[in-house]
């Protein structure tokens, strides 16, 4: 059963569902990294938005860190690339997974930032989101 048919906008799912629902190692390694290491503070939003339904979102000191979008047995990240950082951030997407530089090619820089839209669905693209993220703390 579809994320989007399980939980409606009326069901809101619990933190642990989420989990649950993606059931994969890295989603605990990333969940792990955001709250225990970073600190970030996960929460659960509805979204009408391109990508509709429930995420997660971890945000530390009112910054949004990514939002994770559950999918079955991997998950959809959106993490915001700032332009700020746009020559370090263009090395680290040099040496990434393709599917990371595919994502980093398809939008333009707006308001500082460029969404990058892409599957954690392996222990390489966990590494490579992570490092990503760190962008966001600075």
């Amino acid at each position: 059963m579809e994320w989007n048919e399980k939980f409606s906008r009326e069901n809101q799912p619990e933190i642990a569902d989420v989990a649950e629902y993606i059931d994969m190692k890295e989603w605990d390694v990333l969940f792990h990294e955001l709250t225990e290491v970073i600190g970030a503070k996960p929460k659960l939003e509805h979204s009408r938005c391109s990508i509709p339904g429930w995420n997660m979102k971890f945000k530390k000191k009112g910054k949004n860190l990514c939002t994770a979008y559950p999918q079955e047995g991997k998950v959809q990240v959106l993490i915001i690339a700032n332009q700020q950082y746009q020559a370090e951030i263009e090395a680290l997407i040099a040496v990434s997974d393709n599917r990371i530089q595919l994502a980093y090619e398809k939008y333009d820089f707006l308001n500082g930032g460029k969404w990058l839209v892409f599957d954690i669905d392996s222990e390489e693209l966990l590494r490579d989101a992570l490092k990503l993220i760190q962008f966001r703390l600075l």
